[in-house]
Order: C-alpha cells, then structure tokens, then sequence
C-alpha cells in the first residue's frame, strides 16, 4: 500500500469533499446503469458518492476500495452492508469475480465492459 494514501484523514476530507462530491453525481447521472451491475469503486474515500452509487444499483453489487484505513473505516460506517468496502492498494487489487464498470471517484467512470 502506497504511504501516502495511508495518510489520509477521513474527517478533514469529508468536511471538504462537497465539490468533488458534487462533480461525482454529475457524472453518475450521465452514466447509464441498468441496476443490475457489478461496480468497483477505485478510490471510494468516505463512501458518500459510493453510497450514491449504490443507490442506482439496486440489482447489482458494489466493491469500494481504498487505501487509507481512516477512508475504509468511514465508508464501511457510511455504507454498512451496502458495499463490499476493502482496504487495498488498486494496483494490488485482486477480485473473486469480475465486475462491469469500473468507477474512479475523481469523476472518470471507466466501462461498461464488452
């Protein structure tokens, strides 16, 4: 895992991240889900546009991944049994099945897959 994604304070950044929140709804409202999708979220922070995400997959399954401890404590609080929310370095990330979409909350969705 990477040291700096280990410093992270999951606090600081979710009194700061509603212009990052905001630019992340946009672009999940310009991605077409039919609800039933496997999605990872590289990079789920708190969990707040995570648990947006889920909302729209009402059939499907979320895989929330971060590699700060104070993100993934945050966003299993945020998130419950919504999501399968892991503690990981992405470039390390090792899945049991594959999933559909990929989502980077900087606001870049990558996918659906073929």
């Amino acid at each position: 895992m990477s040291a700096a994604a280990s410093h992270w304070d999951a606090e600081v950044y979710e009194r700061n991240s509603d212009p990052q929140l905001t630019w992340g709804l946009e672009v999940l409202d310009r991605l077409a889900l039919r609800g039933d999708e496997s999605v990872l979220d590289a990079g789920c922070g708190s969990g707040a546009l995570t648990r947006a995400l889920v909302e729209r997959l009402p059939r499907g399954r979320v895989v929330a991944v971060d590699g700060a401890q104070s993100m993934v404590e945050r966003a299993r609080a945020t998130l419950g049994e919504a999501a399968e929310v892991r503690l990981a370095d992405l470039a390390d990330l090792e899945l049991s099945e594959p999933v559909d979409v990929v989502f980077l909350q900087c606001g870049l969705p990558l996918g659906p897959r073929p």
